[in-house]
């Protein structure tokens, strides 16, 4: 499979750059404290859902899909787990697992934003630009101020040539604080 790399944002992504600032000895820290909370309660789904953020957070993505994988076998429709496990499958260009995830956090939380931003960027990668469009199309309906949305849809919509929809995409980014999450 040959992957199509775009300057695409899922909110994942974001997180993850802004996260180089903070020192790993602060996420050493909370996964140290996680483990322990699970070694006092190994059934504690939320405690391996904050020692995956953890991992995730120094780039840990394998270790953070494992903790994921827990919590959701112990809570089976922990949205929080599935989107950050999709966020970490997204890290290792597991596009498909992304795209799968993100279709249960839909399940979900219909009306979460984020989560079709985020299928939108794996479909993306994948040259799906029509599913991808429809994604953020939903994103937009769903939360119309945040620019990184229109700006993915602008890129959907130039690589299917048609530049003019994409540059009325990327004004509209433009005219948008950039600092709101989908």
């Amino acid at each position: 499979m040959k992957l199509l790399l775009f300057p695409i944002i899922s909110f994942g992504f974001a997180v993850m750059l802004s996260s180089c600032s903070t020192y790993n000895s602060e996420y050493n820290k909370v996964i140290a404290d996680e483990t322990k909370a699970i070694e006092l309660n190994p059934n504690d789904a939320e405690a391996y859902e904050k020692r995956g953020e953890a991992k995730e957070s120094i780039h840990d993505y394998r270790g953070s899909i494992t903790d994921f994988n827990k919590a959701i076998k112990l809570k089976p429709d922990y949205a929080d787990a599935f989107e950050e496990r999709s966020k970490s499958k997204a890290n290792i260009y597991d596009l498909d697992g992304e795209i799968t995830d993100c279709n249960i956090l839909i399940k979900l939380k219909p009306d979460y934003a984020v989560a079709y931003n985020n299928r939108g960027c794996a479909e993306m990668q994948l040259h799906e630009y029509d599913a991808a469009i429809g994604d953020f199309n939903k994103a937009i309906e769903l939360n119309p101020n945040v620019a990184v949305v229109y700006r993915n849809r602008g890129y959907a919509k130039q690589a299917e040539g048609n530049n003019n929809a994409a540059l009325a995409d990327f004004n509209k980014a433009n005219s948008l604080p950039t600092t709101q999450k989908p």
